[in-house]
C-alpha cells in the first residue's frame, strides 16, 4: 500500500511506502479517525504537518492531520 501526502490544495508534496503501522478507524454515521506510526526521516518530518492530508491508495481512503 503506497501512501501519498498532499498539501490543502491536493498537490502530492510525498510517497510513503514505508511504515510501522496505520489504523483507519470508520464511523457509520461521521467522519472517522486514524493513526499512523512511521519511521522518523527529516524529510517525512517535514510534510507531514497539520492541514495535509494522508490519501490511502487501496481503499481510497483520505483522513486530514490534525496533529502529530
Amino acid at each position: 500500500m503506497e501512501i501519498y501526502i498532499l498539501d490543502p490544495e491536493l498537490s502530492v508534496v510525498g510517497v510513503v511506502t514505508k511504515y510501522n503501522a496505520v489504523i483507519w478507524k470508520d464511523i457509520f454515521d461521521e467522519p472517522g479517525t486514524f493513526r499512523a506510526s512511521f519511521l522518523f526521516t527529516d524529510k517525512l518530518n517535514a510534510i507531514l504537518k497539520r492541514g495535509n492530508i494522508l490519501y490511502k491508495t487501496d481503499e481510497l481512503q483520505a483522513g486530514v492531520i490534525n496533529y502529530k
